[in-house]
């Protein structure tokens, strides 16, 4: 009961948006538990992604041999719902995120996209990226998703990394490679002109872990902060930060990283920013995983005269940044409310 009303007071005290308070992290704390997810039938989480329209709701997915659903996930871990994803498959789901949605160009954080492209066996010549406005945690199902076909130009690859730049819409995926550095591929088109059709994608770099400070491992995740004025990799070793503001990923990781040390592990995968930018939230494999966390302890937030790196929140016919205030879609706290309390009283019975 705890958790549900503190994610109605949440979304209460915050209204249909948090403030635009990204920002610069100074210094990294030390990684810490945050919560544990409350169900070991929530065991192959390969990707998370902080709700902007739901504050406190941690979206999840689970990857190969999984049904394609969402997992609604309260902060302190409580699984709400789980939300089947109409019309789509889940042949290797491995990462999930926000970007805008091919019908809403307003919204930068309407849809979630799901990064259908793992391939452990290496063989997989084509992939896809499931698209679907982001639903209610109390949905059965959502819409039918919309499907992003692509096919790898220079032979099969295995990828666990996802990004959608929030005010251009440029999808870019980072390969999973056992050896050498990872590689970088864009859709040719944005998340605002989809194609029917399956689209090869364009290689745009590579990025050696090594070079860039990793202390070893692979790319498992990433994501764009909630402005995107940063992205974050995750490897199996720690995680590393990027500016990223109006450039692309593949420009973006071409430049120094910032190292942030996280937990130990060996099943890691999952990485989000909290929706004010000021912590990262990490996943791993495993039934009831932890949600780890890792706090900023120097914080700056970016100026109140431009809070914006990307000018979108001033400008109203451009897709705003996620955290800008204002956005479409505001959570129904009275359909919320009498959905969590029904759900109370059936366990009292």
């Amino acid at each position: 009961m705890h958790s549900m009303l503190t994610l109605l007071a949440l979304s209460a005290m915050t209204g249909t948006a948090h403030a635009a308070t990204d920002g610069v992290c100074r210094t990294w704390g030390a990684p810490s538990p945050a919560a544990t997810v409350d169900d070991d039938k929530v065991n192959q989480v390969s990707g998370i992604v902080a709700s902007r329209r739901y504050p406190g709701l941690l979206w999840a997915e689970e990857d190969a041999g999984s049904d394609p659903e969402l997992i609604a996930l309260d902060s302190d871990g409580t699984k709400l719902n789980r939300v089947t994803v109409t019309g789509a498959e889940n042949t290797d789901w491995e990462d999930i995120t926000l970007g805008p949605c091919p019908t809403n160009t307003a919204d930068a954080c309407g849809c979630l996209y799901l990064g259908d492209f793992g391939s452990n066996d290496g063989e997989r010549t084509e992939g896809v990226v499931w698209v679907v406005p982001e639903p209610s945690p109390l949905d059965d199902q959502t819409v039918a998703a919309t499907a992003l076909r692509f096919s790898w130009p220079d032979g099969p690859h295995d990828a666990e990394a996802l990004f959608v730049h929030p005010v251009t819409g440029v999808i870019t995926v980072i390969t999973k490679e056992t050896t050498g550095p990872a590689r970088l591929y864009r859709f040719p088109g944005t998340a605002l002109t989809p194609s029917s059709d399956t689209v090869e994608l364009l290689p745009v770099g590579t990025l050696d872990l090594g070079l860039a400070g990793s202390t070893g491992g692979r790319v498992t995740g990433g994501a764009i902060s909630p402005l995107g004025d940063r992205l974050v990799i995750r490897t199996s070793a720690d995680a590393l930060l990027y500016p990223l503001g109006a450039a692309d990923v593949g420009t973006a990781l071409q430049g120094d990283a910032e190292r942030v040390t996280v937990h130990e592990s060996t099943t890691g995968e999952a990485i989000t920013f909290s929706p004010d930018g000021e912590r990262l939230l990490l996943v791993d494999e495993g039934p009831s995983p932890t949600v780890w966390q890792v706090a900023c302890e120097d914080f700056e937030a970016t100026g109140t005269v431009d809070p914006d790196p990307l000018g979108a929140c001033e400008d109203t016919t451009a897709p705003k940044g996620c955290a800008c205030d204002g956005s479409e879609g505001a959570p129904n706290l009275g359909i919320l409310t009498g959905f969590f309390v029904a759900i109370v009283r059936r366990r009292r019975r």
